[in-house]
């Protein structure tokens, strides 16, 4: 848990495409690490919403579709942040969609998950070197689906829209061969989602 310091931290956030975490970020991880050790406390499924977001008119509705339905889907975004377009598509669930496409963390806003996926979060968990929706995203780390429930049933309040988890900028200068290690767990990374989704798919 934590950190993860030391040469084998580094092979680490070499080999999943990571970097050194900013003070917000690691603040952030820690709220959400100490979030699923509840879960598994509690045994029982939490959602789990940041303090800046608002519930929709049917946040409450849609709470009850999901209660019915949680242990078999185990994990499911509540919203996603929209700075990007998503490659999503549907599932057996009515209003449930899978993000088929790697991501570069997509926010933490408010999700629900089981003690099982808390788990396998927690074990994925082992050392601190992505912001934690990068891990949560990530299918290959921990084989939980990416999910996200739509239309969503939370949003972002505009005086948050500035994050105070500031991300180190990405202008920052790396040798020759941590960029190369980076574009090539990059290019792994978007091997495994396409894989993934052509199989799912088949």
């Amino acid at each position: 848990m934590g950190g993860g310091g030391g040469v084998s931290a580094c092979f680490y956030a070499l080999k999943y495409e990571a970097r050194v975490l900013s003070a917000g970020e690691l603040g952030a991880y820690a709220s959400h690490y100490s979030l699923w050790q509840k879960c598994i406390q509690l045994d029982e499924p939490i959602v789990i919403l940041e303090d800046d977001i608002y519930l929709e008119p049917y946040f409450f509705e849609s709470l009850d579709f999901l209660q019915e339905h949680i242990a078999k889907i185990g994990y499911i975004r509540l919203s996603h942040n929209t700075h990007h377009k998503i490659c999503k598509r549907p599932t057996k669930f009515p209003h449930i969609f899978e993000v088929v496409q790697f991501t570069l963390g997509i926010g933490t806003m408010g999700y629900c998950l089981t003690p099982k996926v808390a788990h396998k979060f927690i074990q994925a968990s082992q050392k601190w070197v992505m912001p934690v929706d990068w891990v949560m995203d990530n299918h290959c780390l921990h084989g939980v689906r990416n999910l996200v429930f739509e239309p969503f049933i939370i949003g972002e309040n505009e005086q948050a829209m500035q994050s105070s988890i500031d991300r180190p900028p990405s202008t920052q200068k790396v040798s020759p061969l941590v960029w190369l290690c980076n574009k090539i767990a990059h290019f792994r990374f978007e091997l495994y989602f396409w894989s993934y989704a052509k199989m799912r798919v088949s």
